[in-house]
């Protein structure tokens, strides 16, 4: 048939459908999600349309790489139409500015968008949404079996990832550009080396990670998983000295702005006690918590009565962990980075043109694998990072760091 539809009606229509799905889902046991979960499909949330269904001056028109991230989901014949379809949309596209072609592979294709990108803005924003999954990944193993660039988020190329972006709104929103830290910078034109499909990044190697610690933090997360998790038993020697500086970092690491504001240190130790509190009976260690703990409500009510702060604190780090890990680099400094394929012995670096500090993996040849952004407030604050300019060479020292040129494939 030949029929027309209107495309806000459609968009809020998805959005109501997965309303209805979702909250069928969290209704039912495990074994009763796996066709409801298939039905629901690639179906867009709001961001539909906002991007898509609203024509003309209404239509929110985000920058490109933040398009091609957010429409991920949607479902294309050809892996080339996930920027050749969607450019055109873009608020910065330029008609005419991205050549069409086919004959190039889809690894290419997003390449070009990351060459548009650089010369237009001078930055590697793209970067804080690139991660892999694969934690049990061996040394030696690519991240991404495809041989995708590393510096290529799994979105542009149609793949989901089951860790969380650092940044769930624009990136020119971020902390770590107006928080007050590390400064704008931006990064060298010319960065993309489209027949090898490597990325040359200026930067500073500030350290490397230490030690790594997961969390089970899925929908379906028990208490009792939660804090049998590497993360939830170093949470435990944390919570036994309230005082220590390091119990302190790792307070504020896993703490964000809210609405202006952020939960003090008292609020999330509270928060977390009474959280450890129900693992240890039996008829409460095995329930799931669900998204920020919703389906444990009842069980923080007595919380949330006696302790409103504490509750919302707690609710907070739960929404803020999930989908994440955290880490500490060799200096002691703590850390938040997506789960992801991050070991022991990775090396974080301050990049020129990127809103947040990276992780990346040296390989034999000399060249990095990027493996994910990471949060890491201490370093924010850290006196000669807040003195990087954009006009650093290769060779310049800044404190006891070097800058460097490295290429990332």
């Amino acid at each position: 048939m030949n029929v027309t539809f209107n495309g806000i009606a459609v968009a809020e229509f998805q959005e109501i459908v997965v309303d209805k799905i979702v909250r069928s889902v969290g209704q039912l046991n495990h074994s009763g999600n796996d066709g409801l979960l298939e039905l629901k499909g690639n179906i867009f949330g709001p961001s539909a349309i906002e991007m898509f269904a609203i024509h003309g001056d209404q239509r929110l028109k985000h920058d490109l790489v933040v398009l091609l991230t957010r429409s991920g989901g949607m479902q294309v014949s050809k892996g080339h139409d996930r920027l050749y379809a969607l450019m055109h949309l873009a608020g910065d596209y330029e008609e005419g500015s991205i050549t069409v072609d086919y004959n190039k592979n889809a690894q290419q294709v997003m390449a070009d968008a990351v060459v548009y990108h650089i010369n237009l803005h001078q930055n590697l924003n793209f970067l804080t949404e690139s991660f892999r999954d694969g934690a049990e990944a061996t040394a030696n193993s690519r991240p991404d079996e495809n041989n995708c660039p590393t510096w290529i988020p799994e979105e542009w190329m149609g793949r989901e990832t089951e860790g969380i972006g650092l940044y769930l709104e624009d990136f020119d929103d971020s902390e770590a550009v107006h928080g007050g830290g590390m400064r704008h910078t931006e990064c060298p034109t010319n960065a993309v080396d489209i027949k090898n499909l490597r990325l040359s990044i200026r930067g500073m190697k500030l350290g490397w990670v230490r030690r790594c610690f997961t969390s089970s933090t899925s929908l379906y997360t028990t208490v009792s998983e939660f804090w049998a998790s590497s993360l939830g038993e170093y949470l435990q020697l944390c919570l036994e000295d309230a005082s220590t500086v390091l119990s302190q970092e790792l307070s504020r690491t896993i703490n964000e702005e809210v609405d202006g504001r952020k939960h003090d240190h008292g609020c999330i130790r509270a928060g977390l006690l009474y959280f450890l509190e129900l693992s240890k009976a039996p008829e409460k260690a095995g329930r799931d918590f669900g998204w920020a703990g919703e389906d444990v409500l009842d069980l923080l009510a007595p919380l949330e009565n006696s302790n409103p702060s504490a509750w919302s604190a707690l609710r907070h780090v739960l929404r803020v962990l999930r989908g994440r890990y955290c880490i500490v680099t060799n200096e002691g400094y703590f850390g938040r980075v997506p789960e992801c394929n991050i070991r022991e012995g990775d090396e974080t670096w301050l990049v020129l043109g990127c809103p947040q500090l990276v992780v990346v993996r040296r390989q034999p040849s000399g060249r990095y694998w990027h493996i994910c952004p990471v949060r890491v407030p201490a370093l924010y604050e850290h006196e000669d990072v807040t003195q990087v300019s954009s006009k650093m060479q290769p060779g310049d020292k800044v404190g006891e760091w070097t800058v460097e040129d490295v290429e990332l494939e």
